[in-house]
């Protein structure tokens, strides 16, 4: 696990790669890392460092879920707590951090490689990378889709509200102020789901139907909604507040969900189902115009290789038939070993003693790790059928 400030880090560039980057070319090559050798700091380092702090600011506060998951304590980063928000979201503020990434780039580029630490010579190459054009470039502003059955925003953002962390008595206020601005950035998304139809890059027809039913899923019983049900829990567990606290924060919490929370869901179901209707789309993005580049340059910021579509897919078919072969080999001289492969007879069905084995197996191949300790927790029934199975 990142510490905290490599944890934030490694944030802020995901969020680059996905959503931001618009510039072309970047100089500078790799330097070598120093021999032991102190070398004290050279004026572009502070500058650099102030530099990566700023953007660093920028992109921890640029949504409340996001700023809660990555820090505890943001005044420590010179942060200032923004208002409730899910951040914006549309044509319009998708171009506005684009505008945003382009100048930072051209910020970046201004620095003088060779004066750099090594460690920043790092972080500039791969902050070069980030903010270079690719799949998130104002050319593929409608390409993508924020909404899916199983990775789709509004299929996680059940279990990221369910494990919003609670520190102090006023996270209870803010977390449900929070709750408040959803039907409002529901709408910020259908809105932009009624451009991509009218310009031909609305989601597959199937992949509509299984957004709604996952929807019609998460909103079939509402006063039983997880989203209650986990808010109480904290509620009760939370040091400091008195009996009269305590059922007016679930009240209120109750009345977000059902009032707001809910009808939002509903709602963006509905769009959905009307943009549906006509919806011819079967097939992935080589449906799309311009669908097939998008998905080279989508690869490309995934994986953080400069191969190919082609080469990858030969790298991957390579490794599957090297796979088969072994298989193929070990088999031949055990033919017992399908046997057993086929009726494999698993140590353990109890999570918690599934957990303990999987530790224990791993030590053959792995060094030893802080006990850091775990909470095994289950997905609520009205989200198994969707969302991924890594939960």
């Amino acid at each position: 696990m990142f510490d905290k400030n490599r944890n934030a880090i490694a944030a802020i560039l995901l969020s680059v790669v996905v959503l931001l980057s618009m510039a072309t070319g970047c100089e500078g090559e790799r330097g070598n890392e120093p021999d032991g050798v102190a070398v004290a700091p050279a004026a572009d380092d502070v500058l650099f460092a102030d530099f990566t702090a700023e953007l660093f600011r920028h992109y921890a506060a640029f949504d409340s879920v996001s700023l809660n998951y990555l820090l505890a304590h943001p005044e420590n980063y010179g942060i200032e707590k923004p208002e409730p928000t899910f951040g914006a979201y549309g044509a319009e503020a998708f171009k506005d951090e684009l505008a945003y990434a382009k100048e930072r780039f051209e910020e970046l580029k201004a620095f003088d490689y060779d004066g750099l630490s090594y460690e920043q010579q790092l972080t500039y190459d791969i902050l070069c990378e980030a903010l270079s054009e690719g799949a998130s470039s104002e050319e593929f502003l409608y390409h993508g889709d924020i909404l899916s059955p199983t990775i789709g925003f509004q299929a996680e953002l059940p279990i990221l509200l369910s494990e919003y962390r609670i520190s102090e008595k006023g996270d209870f206020d803010y977390y449900i102020a929070l709750l408040e601005t959803l039907p409002e950035f529901f709408e910020n998304i259908a809105t932009f789901e009624r451009e991509k139809k009218s310009r031909g890059t609305f989601m597959a027809k199937r992949s509509a139907e299984d957004v709604i039913r996952q929807i019609d899923d998460f909103v079939k019983n509402p006063d039983e909604n997880l989203l209650i049900k986990l808010f109480d829990k904290k509620v009760d567990a939370f040091e400091g507040l008195t009996n009269a606290e305590r059922e007016d924060l679930k009240a209120r919490n109750r009345a977000a969900t059902l009032d707001l929370v809910i009808p939002a869901y509903k709602s963006l179901a509905n769009s959905l189902a009307e943009l549906n209707e006509d919806n011819a789309r079967t097939g992935g993005l080589s449906d799309i115009e311009g669908g097939a580049a998008y998905y080279e340059a989508l690869t490309k910021e995934l994986t953080g290789s400069s191969k190919s579509v082609d080469e990858l897919e030969r790298m991957i078919d390579e490794a599957i038939d090297e796979s088969f072969d072994t298989i193929d080999e070990i088999i031949s001289s055990d033919p017992s070993v399908y046997a057993r492969i086929e009726n494999i007879d698993y140590p353990a069905e109890d999570p918690n003693e599934i957990l303990d084995y999987l530790r224990g197996a791993i030590s053959e191949y792995f060094p030893a790790a802080n006990d850091g300790g775990y909470a095994l927790k289950y997905v609520d029934e009205s989200l198994e059928e969707f969302l991924s199975p890594a939960f």
